[in-house]
């Protein structure tokens, strides 16, 4: 009798939490689905999805000429769009070493950033950066020794740690601009609707 409530106990706490969850970020009904062999998701419909080589691009960009915040030179280079959200899914081979992402470099940092639980999925974040600019990259398993691996690129002219030079105050005046916490927004409520087939 003991073990039946606090196993009631239990599975009312993870149905309280999941639910709670979503009716924190519910998804609008006007977003669009994309719906592939090994998983589907729901994105606003003003952003981009691309396919190539099996990967899942959502992306959304706005013309914006702005110093590179990530070229560190002396003579920095130009970008004329701003990608305010840039999110990469795929399906991997689960491997015993943890994904440091497809950046390189000596001066490179990946660090854990912890545990993900979304209410649907769990898995486990991994931070690649180096003064602002890298990627996040979420690692969910998936079905027969397989992984879910999203990579989530840093908006670097919105992190401090980067070369601004001014130009972040200028994008954030932008009214088609995702800004920082809606990028934030956004993206949890996308891999909280994530479906693994």
């Amino acid at each position: 009798m003991n073990n039946k409530k606090l196993s009631l106990t239990v599975f009312l706490t993870i149905l309280l939490t999941v639910c709670s969850v979503a009716a924190q970020n519910p998804v609008p009904a006007n977003w669009k689905t994309y719906s592939g062999a090994a998983f589907s998701f729901r994105y606003p419909p003003n952003f981009v999805l691309k396919i190539k080589n099996r990967q899942v691009q959502l992306l959304h960009k706005v013309r914006f000429l702005h110093t590179d915040p990530c070229d560190a030179s002396d003579r920095p280079g130009n970008l004329d769009f701003l990608e305010d959200f840039n999110v990469t899914f795929g399906i991997k081979q689960l491997t015993g070493n943890p994904k440091t992402g497809e950046v390189t470099g000596e001066d490179w940092e990946t660090t854990s950033e912890g545990l993900i639980d979304t209410g649907n999925l769990q898995g486990e974040v991994m931070l690649n950066t180096v003064e602002g600019c890298g990627q996040y990259v979420y690692s969910f398993p998936a079905k027969k020794g397989k992984v879910l691996e999203i990579e989530r690129l840093q908006i670097s002219l919105f992190n401090p740690t980067a070369f601004q030079n001014g130009d972040d105050k200028k994008a954030l005046k932008l009214k088609a601009v995702v800004k920082p916490a809606e990028e934030i927004r956004i993206f949890k409520i996308v891999v909280q609707s994530i479906k693994l087939k």
